[in-house]
């Protein structure tokens, strides 16, 4: 973690291509100028080919517009999170025969395709890496890995990241041919159970403040408690 005007810089060595752990977090008020010099010093210093930041809170919502201007893809997220109370639903009828709780690796060939399928050309080094983030997160985080599978193949995973009483709700998401058959609504069943047997008290996740996500996990209990910006120069 590297100081940077208006918050922090992070930068993860061993998976220099994972835009999410090489970036900016901002949470103060500062610049867009100021912002692609700082991404420009720590980024472009570690020797990184992308520029990244997450803009935390609505009074960096003027700071998005300008990066937007700017010509940076900025795209606007909420956060959103829940109690994980599941009343009269036991772990062991939800952690069943319809999900399963695996090893990460067991997942890696369903991110693989997915990544592959939804950034077409994308090297065998970036798809490598977009799993072994979760490994690294795994060496200081509890993190539990569910899935579904159909014969024998995992068709829809997620990622629940416990850090004490808190826990994050990650890679939710179900193959094209496998969905609307309530994988989804199992994963998240599932997560909240786990999540309550250990005792969070909040299980949170971001969400694309313009996508039907966003509307889907408010159907499920999900309440949103804050904005914030992802950005990335093209």
């Amino acid at each position: 973690m590297i100081p940077v005007s208006g918050g922090f810089a992070v930068l993860t060595e061993p998976v220099p291509r994972s835009h999410q752990h090489n970036q900016l977090v901002i949470s103060q008020p500062v610049s867009a100028t100021n912002l692609i010099a700082e991404a420009e010093r720590v980024l472009g210093g570690a020797g990184l080919t992308h520029r990244g930041m997450t803009l935390v809170g609505d009074q960096l919502a003027g700071t998005a517009c300008d990066l937007a201007e700017m010509g940076w893809q900025v795209e606007a997220l909420v956060n959103m999170t829940t109690h994980p109370r599941v009343a009269g639903i036991g772990l062991a009828d939800v952690v069943s025969s319809v999900v399963e709780e695996v090893d990460i690796e067991v997942a890696r060939p369903f991110w693989d395709a997915n990544w592959r399928r939804e950034l077409p050309g994308v090297d065998d080094e970036v798809v490598a890496q977009l799993t072994d983030r979760f490994l690294l997160e795994a060496a200081v985080v509890d993190i539990r890995c569910l899935v579904v599978r159909d014969a024998g193949s995992v068709v829809a995973a997620c990622l629940l990241k416990i850090d004490g009483r808190s826990a994050t709700l990650d890679a939710v998401d179900t193959h094209p041919d496998h969905r609307r058959r309530g994988h989804g609504d199992a994963l998240v069943t599932a997560a909240l159970a786990i999540a309550a047997s250990e005792g969070c008290d909040a299980v949170e996740l971001d969400a694309d403040a313009d996508d039907w996500p966003r509307r889907w996990y408010g159907r499920r209990g999900f309440v949103e408690v804050g904005r914030l910006w992802a950005a990335t120069r093209p």
